[in-house]
């Protein structure tokens, strides 16, 4: 099935010190050791009878719930498996408190075997499944439970996308205090003091460049000391260095060699920013001891340090050569990873242009180096037909920021856009449409608005892009203002509503700057999706498409940016209101490291980018 946000990148190669990006290994069982100090039992009905006869609540971690619509769940698998299970606190307070339960409700991968995760027998799963809510719509991958030893449900937590040792401690505490004290004895230990600990500090206290020295001065006694450094390494964007720390490391035995092989494979959470040894935002551990997932509501009087928190989280993930490639989104193919990495990292480059009010040296020098990276069509894929489209959108978007907060670039970066413009309009079909994929209108409608933009900046675009791109739109335009989801003419009075309230807006849109409608009608169409929000909402942290109406979780942030960009160019006397409803949404739903993330193979730097866009397009006047 069709997707439509912009990205998919990579599921990676499977091979000792590869730069992200190099390929896809095959999609089965991988033989990390990750996670496998837990002694993890197999049977639902086993663990409770043991539960009973110890006394010890059950500890279960769910890789898959029955009938779920997530796609990646292997790749949730070894970040839970790689991040949480190979915490040594976390281990040893498993081992010792619970019994450990590892078992999925539906197939990891999907037909194909994968006997490192026992799957319930498929009655047993939709029973369990109802019982605890661990299905579609329920409880999201990834996800554990604790259940008492009767088997009636402790704690649950779900979305648990981005670990964080300190914070899960916290959490664990709470839990210990509230509701499992009638079980559990002693909440998860910190670290104990040792050679590491003021090195552990450091990097806690996002003071890299002390930490990477002090964890150096160890390096040849520990492995964890080695893998420490090759994060030290990659966090100040010295990943060729950093990837030799973590040769080092794996040729050890432990968690931390073990640790060290899984990021060198590239299925590691910390190399797509899903594990963090940072210490998390004082806003976030408020709030901890009622968490049910990761996300903590935020004011607007937290968007300070919502900023720098999320400008913490883009920065440390530039990597040696200016982009940002930690997205998974590889539905167009292999042949289009360059260019999704492309488009996030303008993306990314916008967001930091954006905010560089908050950090303007460091915002300074990852752009110089994004610049680069993006200025050299080498590093896009020409032949590619499925994503190239995001490719130059995005980088339209990127320059034309860029000529704003950075006039001394404005000549060079007229430039490239010009070339830009002429390989988009080249790329319009004969029918008017523009395609990812496929040809559809939301790709037409983010043509338009990046050909706009460029013809704003004084780039010339011909007349007859838009005009053609118009009645490209029109074809797929219901009777009831809806837009179809691919170049087809709707059947009926038009697409379901619920399933087209994202992308409207910004097709209708696009019918505006072509001429083709009005601020009245625009109006209407934004009102009427802002009424439909909650579908978008609820798939969010989903890959694929989920729920009746097809939505997907990769569509979250892409519509909620044409939303923006629908505001900015509707009646003004309503951009207020509509600002204010939209920055709520934003503010919503942070998780608690201070980033954003819809659909996960998507990456937390896209999430965490879009998000900041969208929030400054909703504070500023006219961008």
């Amino acid at each position: 099935m069709g997707r439509y946000v912009f990205a998919r990148v990579l599921v990676f190669v499977l091979v000792v010190g590869p730069l992200l990006g190099q390929g896809p290994p095959p999609r089965t069982a991988q033989s990390f050791r990750c996670g496998h100090e837990i002694p993890w039992r197999g049977d639902f009905e086993e663990a409770l009878k043991e539960a009973k006869e110890t006394g010890k609540p059950v500890f279960w971690f769910v890789p898959a719930t029955w009938r779920t619509s997530m796609d990646r769940k292997q790749e949730l698998y070894w970040y839970m498996m790689a991040g949480m299970f190979s915490d040594p606190s976390m281990i040893s307070w498993i081992r010792d408190h619970f019994v450990p339960l590892r078992l999925a409700l539906s197939p990891v991968l999907g037909r194909r075997s994968f006997p490192e995760v026992p799957v319930a027998p498929r009655k047993q799963a939709k029973t369990l499944g109802e019982r605890y809510g661990l299905k579609r719509l329920g409880l999201v991958e990834p996800c554990f439970v604790i259940l008492d030893p009767k088997g009636e449900t402790l704690l649950a937590l779900d979305k648990l996308d981005t670990y964080n040792g300190g914070w899960m401690r916290r959490r664990m505490e709470a839990f210990v205090r509230n509701e499992g004290k009638a079980w559990v004895q002693a909440a998860p230990e910190a670290p104990a003091e040792g050679p590491l600990t003021e090195a552990r500090q450091a990097l806690a206290e996002d003071r890299i460049d002390e930490a990477l020295k002090l964890f150096r001065t160890e390096g040849k006694r520990t492995s964890e000391a080695r893998y420490f450094t090759g994060v030290c390494l990659h966090m100040l964007g010295r990943t060729a260095k950093g990837d030799a720390a973590w040769r080092k490391s794996a040729k050890g035995k432990d968690t931390w060699a073990a640790k060290a092989e899984i990021e060198l494979a590239r299925w590691g959470p910390f190399m797509h920013g899903f594990e963090d040894y940072r210490n998390w935002p004082e806003r976030s551990l408020a709030v901890v001891g009622k968490a049910r997932d990761l996300r903590v509501p935020a004011t607007e009087e937290d968007i300070p340090q919502l900023a720098d928190s999320s400008l913490r989280i883009l920065l440390s993930m530039q990597r040696e050569d200016g982009s940002w490639d930690d997205s998974r989104y590889d539905f167009g193919g292999l042949d289009s990873m360059p260019n999704v990495h492309v488009a996030v990292t303008a993306i990314v480059a916008r967001a930091l242009l954006n905010w560089r009010d908050r950090n303007p040296k460091a915002v300074d020098a990852a752009v110089e180096k994004a610049l680069t990276f993006l200025s050299n069509e080498k590093n896009t894929n020409p032949k590619d037909s499925d994503e190239l489209i995001w490719a130059h959108t995005y980088r339209i978007l990127f320059l034309d920021r860029l000529i704003r907060v950075r006039p001394r670039y404005a000549d060079r970066a007229k430039k490239k856009m010009a070339e830009l413009v002429k390989l988009l309009e080249k790329s319009q079909g004969k029918n008017g449409s523009f395609h990812h994929e496929y040809a559809n209108p939301f790709a037409t409608a983010a043509a338009v608005f990046a050909l706009n933009t460029a013809k704003n900046a004084g780039v010339t675009v011909h007349r007859k892009v838009f005009e053609r791109a118009a009645k490209a739109l029109a074809v797929t335009r219901g009777k009831n203002a809806a837009f179809a989801y691919g170049q087809r003419q709707p059947r009926g009075d038009g697409p379901n509503i619920n399933g087209a309230a994202g992308r409207s807006p910004l097709c209708e849109l696009a019918m505006m700057l072509a001429k083709a409608s009005d601020g009245e009608t625009l109006a209407a169409i934004i009102d009427r999706s802002m009424k439909h929000y909650a579908p978008l909402e609820s798939v969010r942290h989903y890959d694929d498409h989920t729920d009746r109406y097809a939505n997907g979780g990769f569509f979250f942030w892409f519509d909620m940016e044409g939303w923006a960009q629908a505001i900015e160019s509707g009646p003004a006397a309503k951009r207020a209101a509509w600002k204010a409803a939209m920055r709520k949404i934003v503010l919503d739903i942070p998780q608690a490291d201070g980033g954003w993330l819809d659909s996960h193979e998507l990456g937390k730097s896209y999430g965490t980018a879009m998000a900041l866009n969208v929030l400054r397009r909703m504070m500023d006047p006219r961008q």
